[in-house]
């Protein structure tokens, strides 16, 4: 089990006159193990878009990001490998889709998403078992894949 919150904060206008709104988000996953090599994950996160301040008439209407928020859901799956010469690696797949979006943000609207990753992982105190090592995508990564 997990949880982030992120925020990206704008701090001042461009030197076009306009801020985009203020950018938060909270994520929370957790996983279950099915066997030493595999496990299923689950996660939730909501965005929250805040409102841009001020305009510039050049910048096309499709990049504008409207204030809103969005709600989504994943479900992934992850393999450990415990021998070979692949022993310590893991690999992880996610699909992930929307529930609910504002009006707002329909037009900025993603139907599908998915994700992989690989993680090799190292014991630098000497030959131990890891087989317990079954984590979500989101844990111990330091960034955010969406973004």
């Amino acid at each position: 089990m997990g949880a982030q919150p992120l925020a990206t904060i704008r701090t001042g206008n461009n030197k076009n006159g306009y801020m985009y709104g203020n950018h938060y988000v909270a994520k929370v996953w957790g996983a279950l193990s099915v066997s030493d090599q595999f496990s299923i994950s689950a996660r939730f996160e909501t965005h929250l878009q805040g409102p841009m301040r001020g305009e510039d008439p050049e910048i096309p209407s499709e990049f504008i990001i409207p204030e809103g928020i969005h709600l989504g859901i994943g479900f992934g799956i992850n393999y450990y490998f415990l021998r070979g010469i692949l022993k310590g690696n893991r690999f992880a797949v996610e699909g992930s889709a929307p529930i609910y979006y504002s009006q707002e943000l329909e037009s900025q609207r993603i139907n599908w998403e998915f994700k992989g990753g690989w993680q090799k992982m190292y014991n630098l105190y000497g030959e131990h078992d890891m087989s317990g090592m079954n984590m979500n995508m989101d844990d111990h990564k330091g960034h955010d894949m969406n973004h």
